[in-house]
């Protein structure tokens, strides 16, 4: 498993909100993309639809575990590694 930047403790510092900043951005362009897929998409079936929708929420799921994997200690690894 790749420990990255949080390998014994969570980050502090300019690098704990480096990470939330742009894990924050992140999450704000999901929900951005949700309203241009709904409403950009006459059809709401089918292939493309559906994988441009899972594919954005993807990468909010994503986010939120990698702000959790910075915030929380490694005793609470199961946690944040749900999204992984």
């Amino acid at each position: 498993m790749d420990s990255g930047i949080t390998k014994y403790d969570a980050a502090t510092g300019v690098a704990a909100y480096l990470i939330l900043m742009f894990d924050i951005i992140a999450i704000y362009n999901v929900m951005e993309l949700s309203f241009m897929i709904w409403g950009g998409c006459k059809r709401h079936a089918g292939l493309y639809f559906w994988a441009f929708l899972v594919a954005t929420y993807g990468i909010a799921a994503y986010a939120i575990g990698f702000i959790g994997k910075t915030t929380m200690s490694n005793s609470d690894a199961y946690i944040y590694l749900t999204p992984y």
